[in-house]
């Protein structure tokens, strides 16, 4: 099973590398940090997918982060996030902030069994005094009846923010700036889901980062954002459904 939800998730990079114009394998690693204000989970996977299942005492969730092109494609580097979850009946749902990095590594206490991440890694392709940072949002309401969610994307300290984006009646919603890539550039991204109900399921929330050296085409910007999210999400809906 862990081979099978691997080979979509290759498929999910190798769908988004033909929209960058190819993918290099990521020497770094992605790290994974989810809270619900009262507890901390990380994880670090030194590749460049990561999926993992987190259950809080108000969650039950899945996760799947994918980034592209790590240390670098003139086309530019991505960083995609996704959460499906489901909230438990009868008890205050507080809201969940997901954190997702390229980093260089990460060091494992066995005594509390949680990762700290090392240094941010640096893309060194594209170059330049003016890279565009950009960031998309999707959402599935499953049996969901409120709720929303904040999306930033960050990069050598520059921020994109996509705020309130309604879970429930979701409109695409993207922005971008521009920022010093001089010396290369790094990438991160941060979820805050919030306000949904207790009882839902089957909620799905996704955010994905891009760098590149320029103003990307809408039509290559849709390619790219559509692809990472949704063979991950469907391997993630596989495993719950055989768990």
């Amino acid at each position: 099973m862990k081979a099978y939800l691997r080979k979509l998730a290759i498929a999910a990079v190798a769908i988004a590398a033909v929209a960058l114009g190819g993918a290099k394998r990521a020497e770094a690693g992605l790290f994974l940090a989810v809270s619900d204000g009262t507890t901390t989970k990380t994880d670090f996977d030194s590749g460049n997918v990561l999926f993992k299942a987190f259950t809080f005492s108000a969650y039950t969730l899945d996760l799947n982060l994918v980034s592209t092109n790590f240390p670098g494609e003139a086309a530019g580097g991505t960083l995609a996030t996704s959460a499906q979850f489901s909230t438990r009946s009868g008890v205050t749902i507080p809201n969940l902030r997901i954190f997702a990095a390229v980093v260089d590594s990460a060091t494992f206490d066995a005594g509390t069994g949680q990762f700290t991440p090392g240094p941010l890694s640096v893309f060194n392709i594209p170059t330049g005094s003016q890279l565009t940072l950009s960031n998309d949002t999707s959402a599935s309401k499953g049996s969901a009846t409120s709720g929303s969610f904040d999306f930033t994307s960050a990069s050598n300290g520059a921020t994109v923010n996509s705020d309130n984006v309604s879970i429930i009646n979701f409109v695409r919603t993207g922005n971008s700036t521009g920022f010093d890539g001089t010396l290369g550039y790094t990438l991160a991204n941060t979820i805050l889901i919030k306000g949904v109900n207790a009882g839902a399921s089957n909620v799905t929330v996704q955010g994905t980062s891009l760098v590149t050296s320029g103003v990307p085409e809408p039509t290559s910007l849709a390619m790219i954002f559509g692809a990472l999210p949704i063979m991950g999400l469907a391997a993630m809906r596989r495993r719950r459904a055989n768990a």
